[in-house]
């Protein structure tokens, strides 16, 4: 049975003056899916991550149409965003404030959020940071973002996205600063994110990744959108020749490996 429509993105466009950064980009995400979004540096992920949160920087302009639920984004997006629809970075350090203890910053963010009282938020919080491995939890409110690890940290950012229990979670790069062991081992709680009701995008680099996690693939390349497609039917019949290269590509590099692995 097919889920509704979460997110609806008409002819998504953006320009910096007479530079088009973003071209005309169509895509429709239903309820419960993780579309994985891949492309080189520089061909528009991260750019459209922000045209979608309503974070572009000044100078940069957008147009074209987005719909949340069947309703217009941007007509609600001040109510939806850091609670309905949340973004995660690569640098989770820099998410968070230097001079205030992790607990301070997560507990207060709940509470802003409508996610209970400091007693509740603090249980809550607790609770998820438990369940991604952060053990035990108390200690790690305590610390300061500079006593983490960055593996450590974006495990903060999943546990809190796991307290917000956000509609859509937008996740740019949040694995491509870290180890392969880390990366793998944060899979299984993007996924536990999405079995909690969670739709979610995850831009990445890295087509092994995506392979692991997606439902479904975006490839995105000089700010087009030029492959959509279920993830099985991408990898065994890629439509595009840029897909056909990226997939090739792959193929090549693991060789060595596959010989060495026999």
């Amino acid at each position: 049975m097919n889920q509704p429509d979460l997110l609806n993105i008409k002819n998504l466009s953006v320009k910096c003056g007479d530079n088009i950064l973003i071209n005309h980009v169509s895509l429709t995400l239903q309820e419960g899916r993780i579309l994985a979004i891949i492309g080189e540096s520089g061909s528009g992920k991260s750019l459209f991550a922000k045209a979608i949160m309503g974070l572009l920087p000044n100078g940069i302009d957008r147009c074209g149409e987005i719909f949340f639920q069947n309703r217009p984004l941007f007509s609600q997006l001040n109510t939806l965003r850091g609670s309905t629809i949340t973004l995660m970075t690569q640098d989770a350090m820099n998410a968070f404030n230097p001079i205030f203890p992790l607990g301070k910053q997560l507990i207060e963010t709940l509470q802003i959020q409508g996610k209970g009282n400091k007693r509740q938020c603090r249980d809550k919080i607790i609770s998820t940071m438990e369940s991604v491995l952060l053990q035990p939890a108390q200690d790690y409110l305590k610390r300061y973002p500079h006593q983490l690890s960055g593996g450590q940290l974006q495990r903060v950012m999943l546990a809190l996205n796991l307290a917000l229990a956000p509609k859509l979670l937008i996740a740019d790069e949040p694995t491509s600063a870290l180890d392969a062991l880390t990366q793998y081992e944060l899979i299984p709680l993007f996924k536990r994110l999405v079995r909690q009701q969670t739709t979610l995008i995850f831009i990445t680099h890295d087509l092994a990744l995506a392979k692991e996690i997606a439902d479904e693939i975006a490839i995105f390349k000089q700010g087009k959108l030029i492959e959509h497609r279920p993830k099985a039917l991408l990898f065994n019949s890629p439509q595009h020749t840029y897909t056909q290269y990226l997939l090739a590509m792959r193929e090549r590099i693991n060789q060595p490996f596959e010989r060495i692995m026999r």
